[in-house]
């Protein structure tokens, strides 16, 4: 495992938030994935799929500013600072987010199980 194995990871989750690539978040959120929001709930994985598969969730553009990860044999911690433009139940939004994602390696096949996001 190395970080740049990990920064693959990030980038594919983020191009399949945007582009609303159930498939592909399907395949890189982990079955009992806890993931705090900035409002303060905590969504699951069928939660979060939902959001996109409905357009709850849209995603327009993502630039990332700052990201640290730290590696613990197959796991993996990633936080960042990220500026989001897009809506959220109807309501826009452009704004820096940190997050911390907290991927996991499960027979060499890297998915999120945890993680949180608020506006920074």
């Amino acid at each position: 495992m190395t970080k740049d194995t990990i920064i693959r990871h990030e980038n594919a989750l983020l191009n399949a938030m945007q582009t609303t690539n159930l498939a592909l978040l399907d395949d890189l959120l982990h079955e009992r994935l806890l993931f705090s929001i900035p409002n303060g709930d905590v969504i699951t994985k069928e939660m979060d799929l939902e959001s996109y598969r409905t357009k709850k969730m849209v995603l327009n553009a993502f630039t990332i500013h700052n990201q640290e990860i730290e590696l613990f044999d197959e796991t993996a911690v990633v936080a960042s600072v990220i500026q989001l433009d897009g809506v959220f139940f109807d309501q826009p939004f452009n704004a820096h987010f940190r997050t911390i994602r907290i991927w996991k390696s499960f027979e060499h096949h890297w998915k999120v199980i945890g993680g949180s996001t608020i506006q920074v």
